[in-house]
């Protein structure tokens, strides 16, 4: 050890007199061990720092990098919300107005059914009108042949004038009454082809009426699924059970009343007609639509914090304690 460390003497000079200290070889390993320790430390807590800062900038891109694409992905989804709502909107006023013209239809097809039966029933009187007349035509036919026989068989020597006189006023009223029976059977058969003509085109009226319904219904349903399949989708990308949240949402929401009730047209416990079966089907499913506009009005696609912030920590939750202290 003296020969890497030999005793050195460090000479103290003052104004009055000279002094020297002994620096013995283990005093100076001790002092050089000292300094050692002291620069090794500074160089670790310098390599220390510099790691720290430079980890904690890239923690933090990191952060910024992340809170950017989670910002441009929710408001991506708030876009699509709002155009599903408008389509909503939209779909929600043409059910309405397809209503309107569907309830107009409805008018018109019960006012033509009343009318079609109001002509049925002229027809059915037309036609027992018709059979009497020409019962009644026919038994004047005859009475009329046997009284021409009656006459025929008369000798004409024996008839007193009063009697022929009498012959000849009912040959005359016969043929005033067939002739009469003549024009109302040919005004009656006329009367019966126009109520038939009328009720043809009544029947036309209303298959033309039905394949509109028809038409409007499906033109409907299609419009009802082209809203309401993109909405379960984006919720579906989102993360959420749609049948869950729609639950949620329909115990915190009574609905809007009227237009949306199912229709019912009898209160007698009949069946209801294919169209009122499709109509409340499309009510369903506007219902539907309606639970997926408030459902993304509440939902969470947006930021809760509006103004700068950071994140506390880069490793996620921390489950456990923090430290063993």
């Amino acid at each position: 050890m003296e020969r890497y460390f030999p005793e050195r003497r460090v000479f103290l000079r003052s104004d009055n007199d000279t002094r020297f200290i002994r620096l013995k070889p283990g005093s100076q390993l001790v002092a050089f061990l000292g300094v050692s320790a002291v620069v090794a430390w500074t160089i670790i807590a310098t390599a220390v720092l510099l790691m720290d800062s430079i980890g904690s900038g890239n923690f933090r891109e990191q952060a910024k990098r992340d809170q950017r694409t989670y910002e441009a992905r929710l408001n991506a989804l708030e876009a699509e919300r709002n155009t599903r709502a408008e389509e909503a909107a939209a779909a929600q006023e043409r059910f309405n107005s397809a209503l309107k013209q569907i309830s107009t239809m409805q008018s018109d097809l019960l006012a033509s059914e009343t009318r079609r039966r109001e002509l049925e029933t002229g027809i059915e009187v037309i036609q027992s009108t018709l059979r009497r007349t020409m019962k009644e035509r026919d038994a004047a036919r005859a009475e009329s042949e046997e009284l021409s026989l009656a006459l025929q068989e008369t000798d004409p020597d024996t008839l007193a004038d009063e009697e022929g006189m009498g012959a000849e006023a009912t040959l005359e009223t016969l043929t005033a009454a067939l002739s009469d029976t003549a024009r109302q059977r040919d005004k009656i058969s006329n009367d019966a082809e126009l109520a038939l003509l009328e009720a043809d085109e009544m029947a036309a009226q209303i298959q033309l009426m039905k394949d509109q319904n028809d038409q409007i219904f499906r033109q409907l349903e299609d419009a009802m699924t082209i809203s309401v399949e993109p909405l379960d989708k984006m919720f579906t990308a989102a993360g959420m059970d749609t049948d869950n949240m729609l639950d949620t949402v329909r115990r915190g929401y009574s609905g809007q009343g009227g237009p949306l009730m199912p229709l019912s047209f009898s209160t007698r416990g009949e069946e209801p007609t294919p169209d009122a079966m499709r109509a409340n089907r499309i009510l369903n499913q506007l219902d539907r639509l309606n639970l997926y506009r408030i459902a993304a009005q509440k939902a969470p696609f947006a930021l809760p914090v509006k103004s700068t912030f950071r994140y506390t920590s880069g490793f996620g939750m921390r489950w456990g304690r923090m430290h063993s202290g």
